[in-house]
């Protein structure tokens, strides 16, 4: 794997951190984050905190996937 699914980036640089999702291992991440409404609020929940205890502004989601709804 050559990217990491969560990325913080220094602030001197930008002030977003990256959830990155691709191939077979990002389907199966999306899959758990997305399986139920819980879910999907819990993990965007710890993201935010995240983003407020290191000072950022937020997520770029990069989403190089075709997710079905469910």
């Amino acid at each position: 794997m050559d990217y990491s699914l969560v990325v913080l980036v220094p602030l001197i640089f930008q002030v977003l951190g990256t959830f990155i999702t691709k191939w077979d291992e990002g389907k199966a991440v999306c899959d758990t984050l997305l399986s139920t409404k819980k879910t999907t609020h819990m993990y965007a929940e710890r993201l935010a905190e995240l983003a407020v205890d290191l000072g950022f502004d937020g997520w770029l989601v990069n989403n190089s996937l075709s997710l079905c709804a469910y």
